[in-house]
Parts: structure tokens; sequence; C-alpha cells
């Protein structure tokens, strides 16, 4: 298994995070210098690097089935995977995990300051 970030549509609540059934949810975290973006022509966000932003994220040991699928429907959308440290919780040592991330440009998306998606959601609601 593969340890996985999560930001947008993958997260509990949205529509893709049925690709995870297989995969075993470990918690949130924050993943330090990226930050959550959003087109608001899309309905899905995109998460850049950036110096002192901050991505809030589900993490989930996953299951390889559920990687390559994900890994498919997030590289033909334009996302690339970065492996990134992160902690599983405020106390875990950080490891390597896979963070799908948007490396185009992204200078007409809004940024979404406090990195969470599912509060963005229910604010523009």
């Amino acid at each position: 298994m593969s340890r996985i970030a999560v930001y947008g549509t993958l997260r509990k609540g949205f529509g893709l995070h049925r690709l995870l059934k297989k995969s075993k949810d470990l918690g949130t975290a924050v993943v330090d210098n990226y930050a959550l973006m959003h087109n608001t022509m899309l309905p899905y966000p995109h998460a850049v690097e950036r110096e002192g932003a901050q991505l809030v994220v589900e993490v989930y040991d996953a299951h390889p089935l559920d990687v390559e699928v994900i890994s498919g429907i997030e590289e033909s959308a334009g996302y690339d995977i970065a492996h990134l440290p992160v902690k599983a919780s405020a106390d875990a040592v950080p490891l390597e995990t896979l963070l799908y991330v948007y490396n185009h440009e992204t200078d007409n998306f809004k940024y979404i300051q406090h990195g969470d998606w599912v509060k963005y959601w229910h604010e523009m609601k």
C-alpha cells in the first residue's frame, strides 16, 4: 500500500470519494507550502506550491487498485503526482505521500486561504 493525500472531490462527502473504497482512512492532515486554488468555472480544486500556504487533506493507506484508477483520472485532468512528506496526525512522523498537484497557470484562480475544500464548499452554498 502507498499513502495518498486528497484535498478535493476525493474527500469524504464528494463524488469521487467512492474511488477510495479499498483504502484505509488515516485522518486529516495539513500539507505546508501548498495552496488550495479554485477555477470557479470548474467544480473541483487545484493544489499548487505556494510558500507559507497550508492545504487541508485526508490521508489514506491507499490500495494499489485505488491509486491506479485515481492516478488515471487525475493525470488526464492535468495534475502531476508529487511525493511529499505528510504527517497523518500532529505527533506522527512524516511519511512519503502521493499528492496530485497542478503545475499550470493559476493566475485567474481563486486562492482559498484556509486551504480546506470541504469548508469552502459549504461557504459557497
